[in-house]
């Protein structure tokens, strides 16, 4: 059973003192110092605190051997030593955290691979998915860019602000159809700027450098 949580369960584990503090290191390195309960059982559910689940995750993606052997991606991650204690984290977590939200780390510097306060933000879920690349990739074409069969052509389309693909076009040239899908994107990007300046002030700049920096890693493959 996976443990869950809501802004009402993580009120109550807040007002739960802890009784006995944990004195082995989490993967050796992480020490969980919450002066309140980070889980408990719950109308027959797993309930754990919101923000140790995400700190507890994180740690997964820096330390753990069989998760980040099963992940290529996160082979090259670390963590900042200001989070390895949990009351750092939960103190930078509190007034950034909203339901549903994603934490990001390479969103404000485009290719950061360090967890850390000074690199992490929390987003909404539409803003990562708008971010990380989900328009299509099939096999060695760049990013935004599929085979249509019945045309002999390069398709191109994006996803946008909204979760659908658009249609931009077919094109001799796979590199002429990822061109299309970089400039539609910056184009939607700015459907997100009131979004991103209300959350943090260099974020809608990080949207753009991140979509640059996977443009430009399109064009070094």
């Amino acid at each position: 059973m996976m443990p869950w949580h809501s802004p009402e369960t993580d009120v109550i584990l807040e007002s739960m003192p802890r009784k006995q503090k944990r004195q082995k290191l989490i993967y050796n390195v992480a020490e969980n110092d919450a002066e309140f309960c980070i889980g408990c059982i719950m109308d027959g559910k797993i309930i754990r605190h919101g923000a140790y689940a995400a700190w507890i995750n994180m740690l997964q993606r820096c330390y753990g051997e069989s998760y980040r052997s099963a992940r290529k991606q996160y082979l090259q991650v670390s963590l900042d030593p200001a989070w390895h204690k949990f009351s750092a984290f939960y103190a930078w977590w509190k007034p950034r955290y909203r339901t549903g939200w994603h934490l990001d780390k390479d969103l404000l510097i485009p290719g950061n691979q360090i967890y850390g306060p000074s690199t992490c933000v929390y987003i909404p879920k539409e803003l990562n998915n708008f971010t990380v690349g989900r328009d299509c990739k099939r096999g060695d074409l760049p990013i935004g860019v599929s085979w249509d069969k019945q045309h002999g052509k390069y398709m191109s389309r994006a996803n946008d602000s909204k979760g659908k693909y658009l249609f931009l076009g077919l094109y001799d040239d796979p590199m002429e159809a990822h061109e299309a899908w970089f400039f539609k994107k910056l184009e939607i990007a700015l459907e997100y700027k009131g979004l991103c300046d209300s959350i943090y002030p260099d974020l809608y700049r990080g949207v753009q450098r991140k979509l640059l920096f996977i443009h430009r890693e399109q064009l070094a493959a």
